[in-house]
């Protein structure tokens, strides 16, 4: 079925529109007539057949619009394009070629153990949490991007990479909900080709994968009975957590009390997978510090000089 599906896409792309979208064959036992059909070009051929003792034998040939075939050259291509947007989609989470891989599992994990941990401490059934991922800002009022990074406890629980994501999960069954931005067609021409929902639910494991202009017609059919969100003040930097925002979110019942101190407490104690992780970012921070250290002169600039060196070496080690 893959095979057949890869083999037709390439035809549709090779032959600009003029390849066979679909096709069908009918024998009707009851009425001993067959009919057997092609979409091509938005028009529906068909070969109408009679059957007698020697089997279906061929009869008149059409040839006319057809609605259906509209629909079957649509729906095909649909298929076409998600088989190319979720080939070769890494299920796992990397800085570049040769670092270490992070499997979704790890992230998976992570979302069940604040899903267990909020069940165990008696949060009402029905309850969906909803997290806000880190914007991409720019410099001033430049049209500058500031290098992004995405906020920690998105990463935690997401693994997502890019900026301007949102997610839900749903604290009875774990499911798990990526909103996506929805962005023009015209951002092709500077970002390359724009990823599907399609794609980010392959890379990054969840159960579904929405538009952001969706949030709240997908909440509504979730039914929270609570929308839990972070709300609170981190113990060491003294810094508020900045709560989530989306245009209708006034029409749930928004609770800001439980989720930042539960989910916190379940980032004290390290899964086997994130003591794994931390082992090797201390031993690549540490290689690429060495590397910083047999080059110091005096009078070098720190940010120019020793800062950059310690990137690129960061960036460049392979363990």
């Amino acid at each position: 079925m893959l095979v057949s599906l890869t083999v037709t896409c390439l035809i549709l792309s090779l032959c600009s529109g003029q390849a066979i979208l679909s096709s069908e064959d009918q024998c009707d036992k009851e009425t001993r007539t067959m009919q057997k059909c092609t979409c091509k070009l938005g028009y529906k051929t068909c070969l109408d057949f009679k059957v007698d003792k020697s089997g279906c034998r061929e009869g008149v040939k059409t040839r006319y619009n057809s609605r259906k075939c509209n629909a079957a050259e649509e729906h095909l291509s649909k298929r076409c394009n998600v088989e190319r947007n979720t080939k070769d989609v890494p299920d796992y989470y990397q800085m570049g070629p040769g670092t270490l891989k992070i499997p979704n599992s790890l992230f998976k994990d992570n979302r069940k153990r604040i899903c267990d941990r909020l069940v165990a401490n008696n949060v009402p059934r029905g309850a969906v949490m909803f997290f806000e991922g880190g914007k991409q800002v720019q410099q001033y009022d430049t049209d500058r991007d500031i290098e992004f990074q995405q906020e920690s406890y998105f990463t935690w629980l997401f693994g997502v990479m890019e900026a301007d994501f949102y997610g839900a999960i749903d604290v009875d069954n774990c499911e798990s909900i990526l909103f996506m931005p929805r962005l023009p067609a015209s951002y092709a021409v500077w970002m390359g080709e724009l990823k599907t929902p399609e794609y980010f639910k392959t890379r990054y494991g969840v159960d579904r994968v929405q538009y952001t202009d969706e949030i709240v017609t997908i909440l509504n059919q979730l039914r929270p009975s609570a929308l839990l969100v972070m709300d609170g003040v981190n113990s060491d930097s003294k810094s508020t957590f900045q709560t989530p925002s989306f245009e209708g979110m006034d029409q749930f019942k928004v609770d800001t009390t439980t989720l930042y101190n539960e989910i916190a407490e379940c980032r004290v104690k390290k899964s086997a997978g994130e003591m794994e992780v931390m082992r090797y970012v201390n031993e690549m921070s540490c290689e690429a510090h060495k590397e910083v250290m047999k080059g110091i002169r005096t009078e070098l600039q720190q940010r120019t000089e020793l800062q950059t060196p310690n990137t690129d070496n960061c960036n460049s080690v392979r363990l």
